[in-house]
């Protein structure tokens, strides 16, 4: 999978990068007929992918793994950042915040 989503993206792809070329048989189509296409298509494209995915689990290409994610509570985290000087400093919720910045940055308070 290359990424590209945009009809003018691609129609670039089409006429820079070998593989496009040799997937539209050496021609060179413009955004706006690749849009008609993708269009004209659509639902039968949709199904071929669907398909595509399900072959491919099947024979086992491609495995799907499911995942939970459990909340602990919130957190909040900082982050200093001073490009002059070089330095960044970054701490979560429960750090007093005269720790995170340098005891000379701290004097002037």
């Amino acid at each position: 999978m290359t990424g590209i989503r945009s009809s003018r993206r691609l129609e670039n792809a089409c006429r820079d990068q070998i593989s496009f070329l040799w997937l539209t048989g050496w021609q060179r189509p413009d955004h706006n007929t690749l849009w008609r296409f993708y269009q004209t298509h659509r639902s039968a494209l949709r199904s071929l992918l669907r398909h595509t995915v399900r072959t491919a689990i099947a024979v086992g290409l491609v495995a799907r793994y499911d995942f939970e994610y459990q909340r602990n509570g919130t957190r909040n985290l900082f982050l200093f950042i001073e490009p002059q000087r070089g330095w960044r400093r970054g701490g979560d919720g429960k750090t007093h915040y005269a720790r995170l910045w340098p005891p000379d940055a701290m004097a002037g308070r």
